[in-house]
């Protein structure tokens, strides 16, 4: 049965790579990142994730990018909700 790991992503890639390797990956199972605006910071940890699941998971586990509005919590919540 696939599963889905959802985790927050800001300027550090590490907090998410210690949860996939924690949890594990399998085939079909999906990443779902909620991060906020993206900045050079940001790009450069997802670009590392993008490479670390394409490296070690090919293309059987897929990554979903949720970009959050950080400055209106209602919109952020109303967001991360869907």
């Amino acid at each position: 049965m696939p599963r889905v790991i959802i985790t927050t992503l800001g300027f550090e890639e590490k907090f998410t790579v210690r949860s996939i390797t924690r949890h594990g990956l399998d085939r079909g199972d999906k990443i779902v990142l909620i991060t906020g605006p993206r900045v050079e910071r940001s790009e450069k940890a997802l670009s590392f994730i993008k490479e670390f699941i394409s490296k070690y998971y090919q293309s059987e586990v897929s990554i979903s990018i949720r970009n959050i509005p950080i400055h209106d919590i209602y919109t952020a919540v109303s967001e991360v909700k869907q």
